[in-house]
């Protein structure tokens, strides 16, 4: 601020308040006044200056409004099957009024509304059934709240008695709803088709491939359950003599074949000396009879099968 004067007339400067503060505040005859303001902090305000007896009025603007912004703590939370309870801090700037709401009806918010720095109680439901999620919001700020499910399964049928296959096989699963399940095995043999995994009631299908072998029983874990599977043995025939040695002259041969009921088989010869004179074909337990005819060069031999089973048939020669 300039100051106008006569040659050698003193004067002086004063401020009213204590956010003004003045340089040079004395002289003598023209010269200028430093006035320095502080930042301000607060509404608007005015003070006033006194310079050789002359008056001047100051007025500074409010400082501008700090914008809203809001954090929460925490900011997600696991709870169990049971009602639970438990506190949320909301930071935010003084005057920055929030409001907490619930998008989910199993959560509940109490001292929803606040202003600056505060906090609310969030409260969960029992859950009767399975897995679920929902978010508490507060202005741009969301907690999110994961509940356990209270999960059940069952499985119908729990086992089953496959014959020697091929064969399908397909178990109901009832669940909760939202509840999830898998369903696995360690027997190879065994094509779980459809159904691995899956969430609420479902269905699992097993392909069973033919048996070959001895009887079998496996297990396959579904949804926490056990299914027991048992297959019946596959044919596998077998035959008595495994071997004959013929004479010279024309022989018939009998071998009987034991196979379970409804196993077929088939005996069928290689070599023009010997036919099939009986049992060509059958099913379970029967009988082959073998035609041989005279020999009358070198000793030979030939193996046939028969029901899948080798034999093994020598003849004597003239030779």
């Amino acid at each position: 601020m300039t100051v106008t004067t006569t040659s050698g007339c003193p004067w002086t400067a004063t401020s009213n308040v204590p956010w003004m503060v003045l340089v040079n505040a004395a002289g003598s005859g023209s010269g200028t006044v430093r006035v320095s303001i502080g930042e301000n902090s607060g509404p608007a305000r005015t003070g006033t200056i006194s310079i050789a007896g002359q008056m001047v009025a100051f007025t500074q603007e409010a400082r501008l409004p700090q914008p809203c912004s809001y954090a929460l703590a925490p900011t997600s939370r696991s709870v169990g099957v049971a009602p639970e309870s438990f506190a949320v801090s909301v930071t935010a700037p003084p005057g920055c009024a929030w409001t907490a709401f619930s998008d989910v009806p199993w959560i509940t918010v109490a001292g929803e509304t606040g202003s600056g720095a505060g906090g609310f109680r969030v409260t969960s439901d029992e859950n009767p059934a399975g897995p679920r999620t929902g978010t508490v919001r507060v202005a741009t700020q969301t907690l999110t709240v994961q509940q356990v499910g209270a999960c059940a399964y069952s499985i119908k049928p729990s086992d089953y008695h496959s014959g020697r296959g091929p064969d399908t096989v397909t178990i109901d699963v009832t669940a909760s709803g939202g509840c999830s399940w898998t369903a696995t095995t360690d027997a190879g043999w065994i094509t779980i088709a459809a159904g691995r995994s899956g969430v609420g009631n479902g269905t699992v299908r097993l392909e069973i491939p033919a048996n070959s072998g001895p009887a079998r029983t496996a297990v396959v874990v579904i949804a926490g359950k056990t299914f027991t599977l048992l297959q019946d043995a596959g044919c596998a025939p077998t035959i008595k003599p495994g071997f004959y040695d013929a004479g010279r002259g024309a022989d018939s041969v009998s071998i009987r074949v034991t196979a379970a009921p409804g196993c077929t088989w088939t005996a069928a010869s290689t070599v023009s000396w010997v036919s099939v004179a009986d049992g060509s074909t059958g099913s379970g337990d029967g009988l082959v009879r073998l035609l041989v005819q005279p020999n009358s060069g070198e000793r030979r031999a030939v193996t046939l099968t028969i029901a899948g089973q080798p034999f093994a048939l020598t003849q004597e020669g003239q030779k």
